[in-house]
């Protein structure tokens, strides 16, 4: 009976080893590919954070491109404006030196002329002030759109410098994220082995 004891003791133990060691074999396997594949996973992960990186990098510079633009836009339209106020504030200084000398003109003549010359004067002065009255209202419509212009131009200007301000912060944080995934990536391919 004690045979039958220890041969089961011995089959048992036989029984064990061959557990213990299937595991130790199993466990070195994980271990020795496992690491192998965690490697390959953990290259694959930071490419694509690099890549995401570069992508956020992108898009946040196509939006300081916008910002650019719609200040570069801004500026435009209020230079333009500008330009067009000015010129039409010449042009009706002009017109009114004009108006104003033809006026003091006839009204000389108006003295010292006839009665039937008085009507045909007064007739033309009260024609030169309906044109003068026309141009004025002409300056006023054109002032009115040129100073809307001008104020779309300046709010364009400010919407891009404030879009700007805060893509600016979006683009330096990518930025950095952006070299730091190059980095990782950098040193995970440089690794302890491969240098």
């Amino acid at each position: 009976m004690q045979s039958g004891i220890l041969l089961s003791n011995l089959t048992f133990h036989l029984k064990f080893l061959r557990l213990l060691f299937l595991t130790v074999f199993m466990f070195f396997n994980f271990t020795v590919y496992g690491e192998n594949n965690g490697d390959q996973d953990n290259s694959k992960s930071q490419k694509v954070q690099l890549e995401k990186a570069e992508a956020a990098y992108k898009k946040n510079l196509e939006k300081k491109l916008l910002a650019d633009s719609l200040m570069n836009l801004g500026i435009s339209i209020h230079n333009e404006s500008s330009e067009q106020i000015w010129n039409t504030i010449n042009q009706m200084s002009i017109t009114a030196r004009e108006y104003s000398a033809r006026i003091k003109e006839l009204e000389k003549h108006l003295i010292s002329n006839s009665t039937a010359e008085a009507n045909s004067i007064r007739a033309e002065i009260k024609m030169l002030e309906d044109d003068y009255k026309k141009a004025l209202n002409n300056f006023d419509l054109v002032m009115k759109d040129q100073i809307k212009k001008s104020d779309d131009g300046t709010r364009n200007l400010n919407k891009g410098f404030s879009y700007k301000k805060e893509v600016s912060k979006s683009l330096r944080h990518s930025h950095k994220n952006l070299k730091q995934a190059q980095l990782a990536l950098n040193e995970h391919n440089a690794g302890p082995g491969k240098k």
